[in-house]
């Protein structure tokens, strides 16, 4: 059965107002899931699935980062809890209970599975946002390993040194990125409000614009309406992609940002270490090379080099070296 977003607001306990938005089949169940968590419901409203769907994908994409910080404190947080004995249910409780505040939504889908007998590294893509690939595939050679404490604080110490790599690309991207922008719009308006008006004052006075300023007055909307142009391609280019690859097209299009020079080393760079990380870890919790190439697979983010892994893959089951 299709699913459909509903929003609510309901009272804890404590006699505070809580609210959410959860994706299920039918309103009711909403009400029970409520009930079930010893919540009483206020309201619930079906949401609009379309601009529900804009919301959510313009607010992750602004606080990617922000997600990041969550994951690092829920990773830690549940590897020290689960190395004190205590189970995997009460755990999540524990983290529920001390993450309100916190952009993870999901938790009571995610508790249900685990009550129904799934592997937590299943349950956890229900998270709102879910997991990284390679997370899941970290959380999966741990389960599999009988590690998957020690998996968790290695996940929350590769997150952590991501964030602050991220951290540090986006601070030594924001002034460039930000003159880019300014100069672009200061462009535009040039062209809008004061190339029209000099052009107007030298055809009123009848004199003879110089060739470099017939350049200017010609050419630049040709060149603004190119980016312009050039801008609602790569935009159309993007969305063609998300119809016709609808679970590949962010791996396709990081493969095209692979290559171009600077940043597309920058992305293998990462790739690269991703990818011996993540090896390195799943054949220390005692997985075999196969599964190991298997799961790592799911944790690169080219295609080149998932391609590579997929080679290395089949050379590996046919016994050669």
């Amino acid at each position: 059965m299709k699913k459909r977003a509903f929003s609510w607001k309901a009272l804890n306990k404590e006699g505070e107002i809580i609210q959410g938005v959860w994706e299920v089949p039918q309103l009711t169940q909403v009400r029970k899931l409520l009930f079930a968590q010893g919540y009483y419901p206020l309201t619930i409203t079906p949401r609009s699935q379309i601009l529900f769907r804009v919301i959510e994908n313009l607010r992750d994409f602004l606080k990617k980062g922000e997600y990041l910080k969550d994951w690092v404190y829920i990773t830690r947080r549940l590897s020290m809890i689960l190395q004190s004995g205590i189970p995997m249910l009460v755990a999540l409780e524990l983290l529920e209970k001390r993450s309100k505040n916190k952009g993870l939504k999901g938790w009571s889908e995610v508790k249900e599975e685990i009550k129904a007998g799934n592997q937590f590294s299943e349950a956890v893509k229900l998270f709102k946002p879910p997991p990284a690939p390679h997370v899941k595939a970290m959380l999966e050679a741990g389960e599999q390993g009988g590690k998957l404490p020690e998996v968790l604080a290695q996940i929350a110490e590769e997150l952590e040194g991501d964030y602050k790599f991220r951290f540090k690309i986006r601070n030594a991207f924001a002034y460039p990125v930000f003159l880019l922008i300014f100069t672009f719009v200061l462009l535009i308006a040039l062209n809008i409000l004061a190339f029209p008006m000099f052009e107007e004052v030298f055809l009123s006075m009848g004199l003879d614009t110089p060739f470099l300023t017939q350049v200017i007055f010609q050419g630049f909307p040709l060149v603004l309406q190119g980016c312009s142009l050039l801008i609602l391609g790569f935009l159309g280019y993007i969305l063609f992609l998300r119809w016709r690859e609808p679970s590949q097209w962010k791996w396709i299009m990081l493969e095209h940002f692979s290559k171009i020079p600077f940043w597309g080393q920058l992305i293998r760079l990462m790739d690269s270490m991703r990818f011996c990380r993540v090896l390195g870890i799943l054949l220390d919790s005692g997985i075999n090379i196969l599964e190991a190439l298997r799961l790592t697979r799911g944790a690169v983010l080219t295609i080149s080099l998932r391609n590579m892994l997929q080679e290395m893959e089949e050379t590996t089951r046919q016994g050669q070296p």
